[in-house]
């Protein structure tokens, strides 16, 4: 079934007048290829404007692209010519098929972009009720007097005490006198800590 398509695309190249323009629409419809398919049907209609098979197909096409108002002009032209009610109600419920799942489609993109819109307005809303409170110009030195005694180097017990369990014991005394300096009010504890570490380098 390929070969044979591939040569009447191969015909139609040579040849756009051939009456196969309506196998090479159907093929170029059945790809996706939606608007390729309308403009080679319309090119054709112009030497072949009662082809009816081709009518027929680019009636589908229009159902594809949603343009129904176009295909029931063109049902309701192409009934006495068809003289096949069967035929006619099958094409119909073809077109009803493809707009019902255009529907659903937009149905879901405007629930998905309704529901966005929603979370955007409540997001907007929670922010713009938020209670930011303010600065504390005495903490805010503070914070920045201790990040300055820091340095670059991260000041913390657990990293001290790291230190003097592995007999690093300078390192160590080095943290603990910069933590007194940064919280006095534990100075009781971090100078038992000094005592001991200074006790452990004099041994």
């Amino acid at each position: 079934m390929t070969k044979v398509l591939d040569k009447i695309k191969l015909i139609y190249e040579f040849n756009n007048n051939s009456p196969l323009f309506a196998r090479v629409a159907e093929s170029e419809l059945k790809n996706g290829n939606i608007e390729q398919a309308i403009t080679i049907l319309e090119n054709g209609f112009h030497n072949f404007p009662d082809y009816i098979t081709a009518r027929l197909i680019y009636v589908e096409a229009l159902a594809k692209k949603g343009e129904y108002r176009k295909v029931i002009d063109i049902m309701e032209e192409l009934r006495p010519e068809i003289d096949d009610d069967e035929l006619i109600n099958y094409y119909l419920e073809k077109i009803e098929e493809e707009r019902a799942n255009l529907e659903i489609e937009e149905d879901i993109q405007n629930a998905e972009k309704k529901s966005l819109e929603d979370d955007l307005e409540n997001l907007a809303d929670v922010i713009s009720k938020a209670k930011i409170p303010p600065v504390d110009d005495n903490k805010s030195n503070q914070i920045n007097e201790d990040f300055s005694s820091m340095g670059k180097q991260f000041i913390s017990e657990t990293l001290a005490n790291i230190y003097f369990s592995q007999g690093n014991y300078n390192e160590a005394l080095d943290i603990y006198q910069k933590l007194l300096e940064i919280n006095p009010n534990k100075a009781a504890h971090l100078k038992e800590k000094i005592e001991e570490t200074k006790k452990m380098m004099n041994k």
